[in-house]
């Protein structure tokens, strides 16, 4: 006889526990996006930061969000640049660019995304032959610019480009 209201009972803790794994997810991946937007530059310089977030983003598992799985994708590239082997390398970069592109192709005009195809192949050697969107990339960004509302990226994002245009990369 309360075989019924134990089950409902049961239902209704697991349900709630769902409810409130879900919600804690939710400042995790806000935080990994705070993070990783500060650490960006370093993960692709520093082997200890990259290890660090591929890390976090392998414990954050499947992420729905596209901009993490493009920072995701980002941390994947980078950590082909510290690895020995140069088989490893090209694995980790392939492996990256694909989880950078299929969030672009899910979130087309995100113009942080853009931005960050288009830094990575300002920047990554020419005989990957990681480079046909740069000119479509910073077309959208430079569009998009005036939309921007954190004057941080923004910034970083002028920058990015007189700098690029001053070294003749863009």
């Amino acid at each position: 006889m309360w075989a019924p209201y134990w089950r409902c009972a049961l239902l209704a803790i697991g349900l709630g526990a769902h409810a409130m794994a879900v919600t804690a997810q939710v400042p995790r991946e806000g935080e990994l996006l705070h993070d990783i937007r500060q650490e960006i530059g370093a993960v692709f310089t520093d082997e200890e930061v990259c290890d660090r977030f591929v890390e976090r983003f392998d414990r954050a598992g499947g992420l729905a969000d596209p901009l993490l799985l493009g920072y995701h994708g980002a941390v994947r590239m980078a950590r082909g640049r510290h690895a020995f082997d140069p088989l490893s390398r090209l694995v980790h970069f392939n492996g990256g660019k694909a989880m950078l592109e299929k969030a672009i192709a899910s979130d087309r005009a995100n113009t942080e995304l853009r931005f960050l195809r288009l830094s990575i192949q300002v920047n990554v050697p020419s005989f990957l032959g990681y480079d046909g969107n740069k000119a479509e990339d910073l077309a959208l960004v430079e569009q998009k610019l005036k939309e921007m509302k954190d004057p941080v990226l923004k910034e970083r994002i002028i920058r990015f480009i007189a700098v690029n245009r001053a070294n003749g990369k863009l």
